[in-house]
């Protein structure tokens, strides 16, 4: 499911290989913004609470992690809601 959505919702990002993990990580930084400008902006416009690469001691900006240990339901619209972030990043830009 997340290697579709990133594929297809949010393209210019990248999907870190996922090796039996429920935290992958996608790299937005061709939106030109850090992983807390990304992490506060979705939280706060979008209502979906993402970790942002900085707190794991990030070494380029605009890395998230996102936990998909969650209901499919809530899956799916926490996914909703980035893919209308990046759509509103597109059209600012």
């Amino acid at each position: 499911m997340i290697e579709e959505f990133v594929r297809e919702s949010l393209p210019g990002c990248f999907l870190s290989p996922q090796e039996g993990t429920y935290l992958p990580w996608i790299d937005f930084s061709s939106f030109g913004k850090t992983s807390t400008e990304i992490e506060k902006e979705l939280l706060h416009g979008y209502h979906v609470r993402v970790n942002g690469g900085a707190h794991y001691g990030e070494t380029s900006p605009g890395w998230i992690r996102i936990n998909i240990a969650t209901p499919p339901a809530r899956l799916r619209e926490g996914l909703r809601r980035i893919a209308l972030w990046a759509e509103d990043e597109r059209k600012k830009g």
